[in-house]
């Protein structure tokens, strides 16, 4: 399975000091973004709506591999997922 990858914006709280802490994505901009594969090269493209109304902003880019594991309830094979990337851009 390839992973997956999201992009997600988020503003910095003003009131939060520390600058691990104050960050929060906003609702309804998490986007996953379209896989290409060319040979052995593989790019992630997509489009992110960036709130005009200001503040502090920034992309978190998050890539998750998705793998096969026993769900702990039924036992039985599903899929899940965990972060091998994470990175911020400033905007």
């Amino acid at each position: 399975m390839l992973p997956a990858v999201t992009v997600s914006v988020q503003r910095a709280d003003p009131a939060v000091v520390d600058d691990v802490l104050r960050w929060q994505s906003l609702p309804e901009t998490t986007v996953t973004l379209t896989r290409g594969v060319a040979g052995t090269t593989a790019t992630w493209t997509g489009q992110v709506t960036v709130p005009a109304d200001g503040g502090e902003l920034r992309l978190l880019v998050v890539e998750e591999e998705r793998l096969f594991a026993d769900d702990a309830v039924t036992g039985q094979e599903a899929v899940t997922s965990r972060v091998v990337y994470a990175a911020t851009v400033p905007v």
